[in-house]
């Protein structure tokens, strides 16, 4: 472990082969080969040295939790959760495995199979840090960010300068408003860690928020000096430079943001949106074009809500009807269905589409 410390790898690597030889059946040795042997690039012969030592002793828990991640490096998540789990059965107090599926699930945004390992990991380490902050982050990703916060102070009252533990606080002070707080946040760990891009960008949009646009420049600076830059700092940047009153700026940064991520709906709705405050008509066709495309409803909100501040009560009810076409189970469009009907004089219409709305999100 020293010599992988000191960057001496192959030392080290030589170091376990005279353990193995000695002890071919001890698993933290075997473990620590697999990996070392991985860290050079040959994950088949990691995982047939595990496998290996598998077949010798079936119940080795620690063996088990290598294959997990071995497989996963394989591109092979769903074996890697399976060899986790069979880890977690024999030994249920291992603290790494229950993090391993646990960022798998949320990955997968799998809150009902994350909810459930949170569970068992409460059940075999009550106390420890870890579990205290996916309890934080469950009751965060469930909207309960009361909650979230609460767990999450003692977190930071022992480790004040927790990255990880920032970033999530930061995100629950921001949804719940409290924005100079979730400013200090992020700012402690930009401090900390001055390279690491998701902790400006989130800085960034809390001071976007807080409508601090100079501020907003300011953070995003090594973002935007990249090469090539950050596609979000561009966007976030330009959005900064339309507070400023510097619609030139602005756009150059959208345009920017959109050439350089051609997919993303984001960039190239807020050049579209840019465009139509200058007073291009035809940016509106390009919104449709993006609504269409996106599967999400964000460009369709904005694209209504433009068509609304313009007065075309037509043209947005037809564009609501087309986002209740691609989400009809979720609240928002059933809600923009009545706000439509309140502008056409038809409370009774509006009535029942807000009812429908309720029926689908009760707390909406």
């Amino acid at each position: 472990i020293a010599l992988v410390r000191d960057k001496a790898a192959d030392r080290a690597e030589l170091l376990m082969a005279e353990a193995m030889r000695r002890a071919p059946d001890h698993v933290p040795a075997a473990a620590m080969a697999a990996r070392l042997r991985a860290d050079r690039g040959d994950i088949d012969g990691a995982l047939a040295q595990i496998e290996q030592m598998l077949q010798r002793k079936p119940d080795a828990a620690g063996a088990w939790a290598v294959k997990g991640d071995l497989l996963l490096a394989k591109g092979r998540a769903d074996d890697a959760m399976a060899a986790w789990r069979q880890s977690l059965k024999l030994q249920p107090n291992q603290a790494t495995v229950h993090v391993a599926l646990l960022s798998e699930l949320f990955g997968r945004k799998d809150i009902t199979g994350a909810e459930a390992q949170a569970a068992e990991m409460k059940k075999a380490l009550p106390q420890h840090p870890q579990t205290k902050f996916y309890d934080a982050l469950l009751a965060a990703s469930k909207g309960d960010y009361t909650r979230a916060r609460e767990t999450l102070q003692p977190l930071l009252a022992r480790a004040p300068d927790n990255p990880r533990l920032l970033m999530l606080a930061g995100e629950v002070e921001m949804k719940l408003d409290n924005l100079a707080q979730a400013e200090a946040h992020f700012s402690r760990v930009v401090n900390g860690a001055p390279k690491l891009a998701a902790a400006r960008r989130m800085l960034a949009q809390v001071q976007l928020k807080a409508r601090q646009p100079d501020k907003v420049l300011t953070t995003l600076e090594p973002l935007l000096a990249a090469s090539p830059p950050d596609t979000v700092a561009l966007t976030l940047a330009g959005q900064a430079r339309v507070m400023l009153g510097d619609a030139k700026g602005a756009e150059t940064a959208f345009a920017k943001a959109a050439d350089l991520s051609p997919g993303d709906p984001r960039a190239r709705a807020a050049q579209a949106l840019t465009r139509l405050g200058q007073g291009d008509d035809k940016a509106l066709g390009d919104l449709e074009t993006l609504a269409a495309k996106d599967k999400g409803v964000r460009v369709d909100v904005v694209l209504i809500g433009s068509l609304l501040r313009r007065g075309d009560i037509a043209g947005a009810k037809k564009q609501v009807e087309k986002l209740v076409a691609k989400q009809p189970d979720t609240a928002l469009p059933h809600h923009l269905r009545g706000r439509v009907a309140l502008l056409e004089r038809d409370k009774a219409a509006a009535r029942k589409h807000y009812e429908v709305a309720l029926s689908k999100e009760a707390d909406f």
